[in-house]
């Protein structure tokens, strides 16, 4: 757990690993992820002649739904922040309708420190856990090199 000072005067909030996100506040966001990937349709059927990942596709979503393409920003902007705060410093529950009591350069922290959790947090590996020499497992593309 990481513990990250927020804007105003002794706040701060404890972000939980990916791993240590209960299914229960991730499962939510992946029904709305999967509501937003259907509104995309065709546009993120291939990427470069390939399958997306979790992270391509999410930063398309989110280039889509900064522009104000899809209604569902704040829903799933939200439901991150839930998932990845365990506690914070302010008097109300960790709930997606708390997030939208909380200033806004709060929120706007809280989903910059939330931002690099989620791939981990849909399971993603990076090269370097693919390619890791002290990986007990082999590479899925089923040799020692990429």
């Amino acid at each position: 757990m990481k513990k990250i000072d927020l804007p105003g005067e002794d706040n701060w909030a404890k972000l939980r690993d990916p791993e240590e996100v209960p299914e229960k506040l991730r499962r939510p966001l992946l029904a709305l992820q999967r509501r937003s990937l259907v509104a995309l349709g065709e546009e993120l059927v291939s990427i470069e002649g390939r399958q997306p990942t979790a992270a391509e596709a999410w930063r398309s979503l989110k280039a889509r739904v900064d522009s104000g393409e899809l209604e569902l920003e704040e829903q799933i902007e939200d439901r991150i922040v839930v998932a990845f705060v365990a506690d914070w410093s302010y008097e109300l529950p960790v709930t997606p309708e708390s997030v939208g009591e909380l200033p806004a350069g709060v929120v706007k922290a809280l989903r910059k420190a939330c931002e690099p959790l989620i791939g981990p947090l849909l399971g993603e590996t990076t090269d370097d856990d693919v390619l890791d020499p002290q990986s007990p497992t082999v590479p899925a593309n089923g040799s020692d090199k990429p």
